[in-house]
């Protein structure tokens, strides 16, 4: 239902139920992939009643897919994305478009399903470090602090020079909120100091402490 349930905290509800919808899900996805290759079902109706059966373990899963992107979601709302939370967010997504493809190949059989689950991980896993992942959680953590009020900002510090340059932006818009001039004046503290050499030259560092040289921390 998208609310908390029973006595559960956020952190309680969040985790127990997406480990345990998660594993329910892959379960059925291995169970269905065992059927689609060693089930041999060339009768006309034994083979569309495995294929309704099949059907409809894969639209169950996408129910508890569904409930575990909106009990992630609530955690996220709670507290805040981190690392782990977005790349679970990402995982399920991926999950979602295993089984989209496996739900065609339940009704078109001539399809090849091992070729399309190894060019779907190898492009997950290219896109997963192509993309700036550490910028979404900083924009996402950003815009929760815009409508909640609330962040963190001691994770956004943890990160690489990405949280930095998040920060920056926080303090420009919000001088006053607690903690935050304390941080950066550490950090613009260690960029003066800093003296790396040309081979470990990181672009967002360099942007990084420029901003940081530029701040006027009053």
């Amino acid at each position: 239902s998208g609310t908390l349930q029973g006595d559960f905290t956020y952190a309680e509800y969040a985790r127990k139920g997406f480990f345990e919808l998660l594993f329910v899900t892959l379960i059925n996805l291995s169970i269905t992939v065992l059927v689609l290759t060693f089930v041999n079902s060339s009768f006309g109706f034994i083979k569309r009643f495995i294929q309704l059966l099949l059907t409809t373990l894969v639209l169950s899963s996408a129910v508890l897919l569904s409930s575990a992107f909106m009990r992630l979601s609530m955690y996220e709302d709670a507290y805040g994305f981190t690392f782990i939370r977005v790349m679970a967010h990402s995982f399920m997504i991926f999950l979602v478009v295993i089984f989209m493809y496996t739900l065609i190949k339940i009704w078109i059989e001539k399809l090849s399903l091992f070729h399309f689950y190894f060019i779907c991980a190898l492009l997950y896993y290219t896109v997963m470090n192509i993309i700036n992942v550490e910028q979404i959680i900083v924009t996402k953590n950003i815009e929760r602090y815009e409508q909640s009020g609330k962040i963190d900002l001691h994770y956004l510090n943890s990160l690489s020079h990405t949280g930095i340059l998040g920060l920056i932006e926080l303090y420009e818009e919000n001088p006053q909120l607690p903690g935050l001039k304390n941080v950066l004046l550490e950090r613009k503290n260690e960029s003066n100091l800093s003296n790396n050499p040309w081979q470990s030259y990181n672009l967002k560092r360099v942007q990084a402490n420029e901003e940081l040289r530029k701040l006027v921390l009053e």
